[in-house]
C-alpha cells in the first residue's frame, strides 16, 4: 500500500488556503486517511474498490472489516503496531467512525477518527 512518491506528500494547511509539503507522521496519517476510504469502499471514482463493509454492516459483522482495516495499517513498514482500532455507528446520523490509534517505529504515535459513510438503515 505504501507507494508514493520518496520527498513527501502534498498536504492543505490547517485553514485550507495553501498547500504545504508534509513528511514524516503527517505525510503517513494524510495517506492513511485516503486509504481507509478506498479500503472501505468510498471512493466515489470507483464503486467497486474497497471491501463491501455496508454488506458486512448491515448483517453486524464488523470483524472482517477489523481484520481488513488491521491488514491495511499494518502493510506500512512505519507502522510498529495497532495500539486501538474501534468502530462505532451513529445510530443517529447514521455514520460509521473508524477510531484507531498507531504506534509508528519512529516512536511518535498517530491517532485519527474518520467518518466513512453514512449507512442506509
Amino acid at each position: 500500500m505504501a507507494c508514493f512518491d520518496i520527498p513527501g506528500d502534498l498536504m492543505l494547511t490547517a485553514d485550507r488556503r495553501s498547500i504545504v509539503l508534509v513528511t514524516g507522521a503527517k505525510r503517513l496519517k494524510q495517506r492513511m486517511r485516503a486509504g481507509v476510504h478506498t479500503l472501505l469502499g468510498s471512493y466515489k471514482y470507483n464503486l467497486n474498490a474497497g471491501i463491501p463493509w455496508l454488506t458486512w454492516l448491515d448483517k453486524s459483522q464488523r470483524v472482517p472489516i477489523e481484520a481488513e482495516l488491521r491488514k491495511y495499517f499494518l502493510s506500512y513498514p512505519e507502522v510498529q503496531s495497532i495500539k486501538s482500532l474501534r468502530l462505532r455507528l451513529d445510530k443517529n446520523t447514521r455514520v460509521l467512525f473508524v477510531l484507531y490509534a498507531l504506534q509508528l517505529r519512529s516512536r511518535e504515535e498517530i491517532t485519527d477518527t474518520l467518518d466513512i459513510a453514512q449507512v442506509l438503515t
